[in-house]
């Protein structure tokens, strides 16, 4: 880890360079995200039994992450994985991509590609290619990033060169006749009426009783979900952006084209993408005033950065001369007089106590060792810059039941409790099923059980959000079990996380035939494309598993 330092210390020039860059995302570089995570390695994998380089994978890496910023507006963040976007799986995705271009001579030219950034560039306006927009793009989004225009151009030819792929391998999805067409339109835009009967566990917690043995039994048959797991503590520098207030105010101060930058950007992105924490649009003077905000916390994590770089190139320059110890950390600290701080045990999966840090702060601290004790750079978080170094190792362990009693109590409760919702909503179910097959309606069902049914609004299969769903376990659920009975039928009951339910279908008004002929052709249109990318789809699983493709057990 120390050579690789050595080896890359330019990085650090890099760093004060790009402080007179103006960017409105986090500076990391894409290369440094796939080393942390095993790029270090000299193997990257294989496809088809041969080994994929170096310059593949990033190739592939810095692809998924422009994927990603042209999808949904910025760089790819633990926020993403927490959605199910995986980095390392998208980017051997985009791996097998590229090579199966190759193989299929799929090459998109400059008119192409040209075409591709004009319609990405556009003035919402007048829908005319705006070159200051696609300029600015370069140099405030991929410069910081350590992206070029050439790699940018390279990005582009194979997203154009993957749609013909989609269209080539996908053709037969977009064939439908008009009369199959209307027919899904009706099944989709069918609205139903229904009723509702809900079982919260919450309803049922003030009758449940904990005693010492229930509460031991239940924790010795669950003894495996209260296991503590491996834990880390590190020992830290921290350098707070809040430092470097000064210097970037009066940069900040300096700078005369400033506000003509903020109101470009702000043009660009439009007025539209600029919205409060309730989601409501900000005013234009709102939204500049937070993108000046955004681009002042920028300039701190950068001034903080650099301040970092310098005390780790002179950390391990220290270390090289003398033995390769954590408490080289403190030492070098004490002598500038840095304060020196200890984090609390953390797992891979929780961030450590009272710190603002990022997944990259968990990436690499769990990968530190006794004989390589120190992080091979500073690290980025949300308010500071961390220079760390591992302090203890706490393997994974069983707790006594004492020292989680309170949580136990909890969960044993909810537990219970969710027991006996179910078993509720399950007998209800019964009940309800017996006595609309002895010919009562189901408001008399209710009565005799006594529960309250709600009814739903109207919704059909195409019905994107429906609140009242939230507090059944989701809309999806409710559709599942609601257009699976016929008129005047009760489900059984649905288990949710939270107890579960039961729906009676209570009616089906006739589609709406004047919204239809409004509707139909662009459900045609979106029919056929959906269909068209389930063919891709079910192309590329095929071919994806004939390619072979080995993940190095680096990045597993």
């Amino acid at each position: 880890m120390i050579g690789t330092i050595r080896k890359h210390q330019n990085w650090l020039w890099t760093v004060i360079i790009a402080a007179i860059i103006v960017s409105f995302v986090v500076y990391f570089s894409p290369d440094a995200s796939w080393r942390a995570a095993g790029g270090g390695s000299s193997t990257f994998g294989s496809i088809k039994g041969r080994p994929i380089s170096r310059e593949e994978y990033a190739t592939a890496y810095r692809e998924t992450q422009m994927r990603y910023l042209f999808s949904y507006g910025q760089w790819p963040t633990r926020d993403a994985r927490n959605m199910g976007f995986d980095i390392d799986r998208e980017t051997y995705n985009r791996v097998f991509l590229i090579e199966k271009l190759k193989e299929m001579k799929l090459e998109a030219g400059e008119d192409a590609a040209a075409q591709w950034i004009a319609d990405n560039f556009k003035d919402r306006t007048t829908k005319s290619f705006r070159k200051e927009s696609y300029d600015k793009f370069i140099e405030q989004s991929l410069r910081p990033q350590g992206i070029t225009e050439e790699q940018l151009l390279g990005f582009v030819k194979h997203e154009v060169a993957v749609a013909h792929l989609i269209q080539l391998t996908g053709l037969n999805g977009k064939f439908a006749p008009a009369k199959d067409i209307e027919s899904l339109y009706r099944i989709e835009n069918q609205p139903i009426q229904t009723e509702v009967v809900s079982f919260n566990y919450s309803n049922y917690l003030a009758g449940i009783k904990v005693t010492p043995d229930s509460l031991s039994q239940y924790y010795t048959n669950r003894q495996a979900m209260y296991r503590i797991p491996d834990r880390v503590v590190v020992s830290y520098v921290r350098f707070p952006s809040t430092n470097y207030i000064g210097e970037v105010d009066a940069m900040l101060a300096k700078d005369t084209n400033l506000s003509l930058k903020i109101e470009s950007y702000y043009q660009r992105k439009g007025p539209e993408n600029f919205k409060d924490a309730a989601g409501t649009v900000l005013t234009a003077d709102a939204a500049k005033a937070k993108l000046r905000e955004d681009m002042r916390q920028e300039y701190l994590l950068l001034s903080a950065r650099k301040a970092a770089a310098v005390f780790a190139q002179e950390l391990m320059e220290a270390v090289e001369k003398g033995p390769k110890t954590p408490d080289q950390l403190a030492k070098l600290a004490n002598a500038k007089n840095l304060p020196v701080a200890a984090t609390e045990p953390f797992s891979s999966s929780e961030p450590p106590a009272g710190l603002k840090v990022l997944e990259s702060f968990l990436r690499n601290a769990f990968v530190l060792t006794p004989e390589e004790p120190f992080a091979a750079e500073p690290i980025v978080g949300e308010d500071g810059v961390y220079v760390i170094a591992l302090n203890q190792r706490l393997p994974s362990s069983i707790p006594a039941l004492a020292s989680i009693k309170e949580k136990l109590t909890e969960d044993f409760k909810q537990s219970r409790a969710l027991e006996e919702a179910r078993l509720a909503g399950v007998m209800f179910a019964a009940s309800a099923t017996n006595s609309i097959a002895s010919g009562k309606n189901f408001a008399a069902a209710c009565q005799v059980a006594k529960v309250l049914p709600v009814k739903l609004p109207v919704f059909s299969r195409a019905t994107r959000t429906l609140v009242e769903a939230d507090s059944l376990g989701g809309l999806s659920e409710l559709k599942n079990a609601a257009f699976a009975l016929q008129i005047g039928q009760v489900s059984g009951f649905v288990a949710t996380q939270t107890g579960g339910f039961v729906v009676f279908l209570s009616g089906r008004p006739p589609v709406d035939e004047t919204k239809m002929k409004t509707e139909l052709k662009e459900f045609a249109t979106s029919l056929q494309n959906s269909r068209q990318f389930e063919a891709f789809s079910e192309w590329f699983r095929y071919e994806r598993e004939l390619s072979h493709i080995v993940p190095s057990t680096s990045k597993q």
